[in-house]
């Protein structure tokens, strides 16, 4: 009996030994199982073997997924994601693009209408198709949608709308996504049980019943989807968004989505297929897997996963802080996201509490929110700049915002009176040493050189970065004047960016032909310049020299196209391509906020060029760049400055590019009056207005003759209703009206 007993012992043990042993080379891992057995029937449940893990509560997915893979043959792999003490091992399938039949059996698998769960005739599968980011070429932009038919002509969601037809779609995947290792892409399948299938019908069909973002222009939406009816005024923590329910904080960068959703997501989402292009791609699949993994998320996961608690390496070096000090943050990239989350952590801890001053950054909302409402009024945020991540927190009334120009503040910094100015500790984020020992800011010299030639007893703490770039200027930190620090290795954060659109190319264009050769420029934040080196190099226009408050991506291209020849700039935001560009890069040098959007300095340079952006343009030509409908949305940051100075400059423009319509054609960006609060720029401070139907250039014009120059570059569509609005209160007359182009171009 023992004899039989330990014979049946061997048996399981060599078994499963046969099988884990097929999963434990570090290349090939579980292919392996189809190498090896070629000539057995490969099953589901051998699939589902080689986890070697126990399945989630939800798995109903995974078993279609490996019931799909046994059918047709197709190499898997178990792959463990996310942060070493948070992994989710996951079943990622292969499947090779080139196989029509096998395709159209993937879409039939996998969709909103094909139940996953037995019993619950209406469940189905969510289906996040998107592009593979390349992990040599990273942050270009990542093609997403959703699909929910099987049909290849039933229209996707994307950006919160439906849009082309599924194979027009998965062809722009395509194109956007094929690496050279033969990676296109892949699908994020996410089990959905009947009711929450429902919900997902109810927020892709029915927009109007949808969370904060219901724009059909909206990046975020993807995010917002929704799993679960949502009561009126409910907390973001307590809706059931797509995001909430993976256990992962919502982001708006496309190719974020895409990372969060591979790397950080809990078990809920436990499959996943990778689009692969032929025997090129099939055989990277086997041997290149982890080489070519789309990147992980650039915040770190203390950030952006819910309920992870990690020691973070920030908490030893923000001890420094004590009760009741006043703490600057950086602009952009120069945001520590590790930094803020230990201080939130500390604040908790004091009495009095900190006071956080912040411009536009990288820090998530989420985070924001965490501290703003978890430490009892102890973690206090005033922004010298209003960007999206404390958008809502302000409206709440959680946190403050103080308006100025951001030349302004280094002024008040110096002020005796100022006292709120005078900060205690500042933290910065620093490249590793030279070999003398300095530290470079990298992308930043904005207000800190200037803090800390002003308050030399100030405390520096740094994150000390290899991603951050040893840049050209004098934004340099000895070593020794570092009170305290911490090594990371997080990505750097960047703006998000939807490629240039047809109108945001027109407009490219149109600022083409108006920017001289030989002008130094100054180009401001949005994703509508995306299009002006190629408008520049359209128009050949060369010898510009850059002078600009902020540099992202499409000034690097300008240079990189011999359209600009140098810049000077007080920081970067933008790609890790822009980052790395940056390092050691002489053409362009880094300097204060305060000297290069001094609106003096720019008036007395001639031939300087400002181009900005609005929310809104008057029919005075009076814009307006922070305010919404209902309220502040954003600060003036530059705009003011380098308007004022160069409509001063002896042969310079201060321009106004927009878009002539918002929210989706509803509305008209050329407008008769502005939304409700201060203006940013006044009409004095405007030479020429750029929408995509041409130029208006309103200097040395009068009233009426800027009225009518501005309704001819509106949308045609608001032509005709501007024009009656400006007769009836007396800016045009009869005859003005003859001079308005009603005709449709």
């Amino acid at each position: 009996m023992k004899k039989i007993i330990f014979k049946h012992m061997m048996v399981a043990f060599l078994s499963a030994f046969a099988i884990s042993s097929a999963f434990s080379a570090p290349k090939n891992q579980c292919v392996e199982l189809f190498e090896k057995q070629k000539t057995t029937k490969i099953t589901a449940e051998k699939i589902i073997e080689a986890r070697e893990q126990v399945l989630p509560e939800r798995a109903a997915t995974i078993h279609a997924l490996s019931e799909f893979a046994a059918k047709n043959k197709l190499p898997f792999k178990w792959h463990d994601f996310g942060p070493t003490d948070r992994k989710v091992r996951r079943l990622v399938v292969a499947v090779d693009i080139q196989n029509v039949k096998l395709m159209k059996a993937y879409r039939e698998a996998f969709n909103l209408d094909q139940p996953v769960i037995a019993k619950q005739a209406d469940s189905g599968t969510l289906v996040v198709e998107q592009t593979w980011e390349d992990v040599k070429n990273p942050e270009h932009y990542v093609y997403t949608y959703i699909r929910t038919s099987h049909l290849e002509e039933t229209p996707v969601y994307r950006w919160g709308r439906k849009d082309s037809s599924w194979s027009s779609s998965f062809s722009s995947l395509k194109q956007s996504g094929r690496n050279q290792q033969g990676f296109v892409g892949l699908a994020q399948l996410i089990e959905l049980n009947s009711a929450e299938a429902k919900n997902v019908r109810i927020f892709l069909d029915e927009p109007e019943k949808r969370g904060p973002c219901k724009s059909d222009n909206c990046v975020a939406w993807l995010t917002g989807t929704e799993l679960g009816q949502t009561k009126v005024g409910a907390k973001d923590e307590d809706r059931k968004y797509l995001f909430n329910e993976l256990g992962v904080s919502r982001t708006i960068a496309p190719f974020e989505i895409s990372r969060r959703l591979t790397h950080a997501s809990n078990e809920r989402h436990g499959a996943m297929i990778v689009f692969v292009d032929g025997e090129k791609g099939l055989d990277s699949f086997k041997n290149k897997f982890d080489e070519e993994l789309i990147p992980e998320p650039k915040i770190p996961y203390a950030s952006i996963l819910k309920n992870y608690n990690t020691k973070n390496p920030a908490e030893e070096a923000m001890s420094v802080i004590q009760d009741g000090e006043k703490v600057f943050l950086p602009i952009a990239a120069g945001a520590s996201p590790e930094a803020v989350e230990a201080l939130i952590e500390r604040s908790q801890k004091f009495q009095k509490g900190v006071d956080l001053h912040v411009l536009v950054n990288g820090i998530s909302a989420q985070t924001f929110k965490k501290g703003v409402e978890t430490t009892d009024g102890k973690f206090r945020v005033h922004a010298l700049f209003l960007g999206g991540n404390l958008r809502e927190l302000y409206k709440e009334n959680k946190v403050s915002v103080i308006p100025g120009n951001l030349s302004d503040f280094t002024r008040m910094m110096r002020d005796e009176k100022q006292t709120e100015f005078h900060y205690d500790t500042i933290v910065v984020r620093v490249s590793p040493p030279n070999s003398k020992g300095y530290h470079s800011l990298g992308p930043n010299h904005d207000m800190v050189m200037t803090i800390l030639r002003d308050r030399p007893d100030i405390k520096i703490i740094a994150e000390i970065n290899p991603n951050i770039p040893f840049t050209t200027g004098d934004n340099r930190i000895h070593k020794s004047k570092i009170t305290s620090s911490f090594e990371s290795k997080t990505e750097l954060a960047g703006p998000t960016t939807v490629p240039a659109n047809e109108i945001d190319s027109q407009i490219g264009k149109n600022i083409g032909e108006l920017v001289d050769s030989g002008a130094t420029l100054q180009v401001g934040i949005g994703n509508i310049f995306g299009a002006v080196p190629e408008g520049l190099r359209l128009a050949k226009k060369n010898k510009i020299k850059i002078s600009t408050e902020m540099f992202g991506d499409h000034m690097m291209k300008m240079i990189e196209d011999g359209t600009a020849i140098r810049a000077e700039a007080g920081f970067a935001f933008g790609s890790g391509n822009l980052y790395k560009w940056l390092n050691k890069n002489s053409k362009v040098k880094f300097v204060s906020t305060e000297y290069v959007n001094s609106p003096g300095r720019v008036a007395e340079i001639p031939k300087f060029h400002a181009v900005n952006t609005a929310l809104q343009v008057d029919l005075f030509g009076q814009v307006n760049a922070t305010m919404g409908p209902e309220g502040r949305i954003s600060s003036p940051g530059g705009q003011v400055e380098f308007m004022s100075g160069a409509s001063r400059s002896e042969g310079g423009k201060a321009i106004i590019a927009i878009r002539s319509t918002a929210k989706n054609e509803t509305i008209s960006s050329i407008t008769l009056s502005l939304y409700k609060g201060p203006i940013t720029t006044p009409h004095e401070n405007v030479t020429h207005v750029v929408t995509e139907y041409g130029i208006a250039e309103i200097r040395g014009m009068n009233e009426r003759e800027r009225a009518i120059a501005l309704i001819n570059i509106a949308h045609p569509k608001f032509r005709k209703q501007l024009s009656d609005e400006a007769a009836k209160m007396g800016l045009l007359t009869l005859n003005d009206l003859n001079k308005i182009n009603l005709e449709v171009k």
